[in-house]
């Protein structure tokens, strides 16, 4: 079971893991979260 959230730094590792979530049937969105950081939220 996946999070309802992640924060990660920099924006290749958010991508890999929304890209994992949307390949296990997830609705994701990607918003930037500070300076160099970013959140991926499980919808």
């Amino acid at each position: 079971m996946l999070p309802e959230s992640v924060v990660v730094s920099g924006l290749p590792v958010a991508v890999a893991y929304a890209s994992y979530a949307e390949a296990h049937g997830h609705t994701v969105g990607v918003e930037r979260y500070g300076r160099a950081k970013w959140r991926v939220s499980i919808k």
